[in-house]
């Protein structure tokens, strides 16, 4: 029986099995219907160990196509995206070399929205011009969140 509770609740296992492939798979039916040249580029459950790399190589984007660098994420049944502050880091790092866009799924509506790093950016920091500290990924890693709703008021 599949399990019902929300993905960030799941062990680490069963998260790992998963992980961002039924995002990326909507990615790459968007870039076909677009008509967008695009090839897989970033890391996928590679077998080394991901706490031992850097950021900016941990979080390599996602995608390269025609037009620059895409990452992916999904959002669940609470609509929230949740970026984790060392990623955003990374992805501003990537961004510097070569246009980084967000493809960002909203896996229970079926829906996506693109969305350029900057932009991302400006829905992430709080007033003092800082990465919003919204909650934390096992205990360890601060992230900020985005609404579905707040996303629709920017795209």
């Amino acid at each position: 029986m599949p399990n019902k509770a929300a993905f960030s609740d799941r062990s680490w296992q069963e998260r790992e099995t998963i992980l961002g492939d039924p995002a990326e798979r909507a990615f790459s039916g968007w870039a076909n219907r677009q008509g967008l040249g695009h090839v897989k580029y970033g890391l996928s459950r590679p077998p080394v160990d991901m706490r031992r790399l850097p950021a900016f190589i941990r979080y390599t984007p996602d995608f390269l196509t025609d037009n620059g660098l895409y990452e992916v994420q999904g959002c669940g049944h609470d609509q929230t995206f949740k970026f984790k502050h060392d990623k955003l880091w990374a992805i501003s790092n990537w961004d510097d070399h070569h246009a980084v866009a967000w493809f960002l799924w909203n896996q229970p509506a079926d829906l996506e929205a693109v969305i350029g790093h900057p932009t991302l950016l400006r829905l992430c920091y709080d007033n003092q011009g800082l990465y919003r500290h919204d909650g934390m990924f096992d205990g360890t890693k601060p992230y900020a969140t985005v609404t579905w709703e707040a996303l629709m008021q920017v795209t």
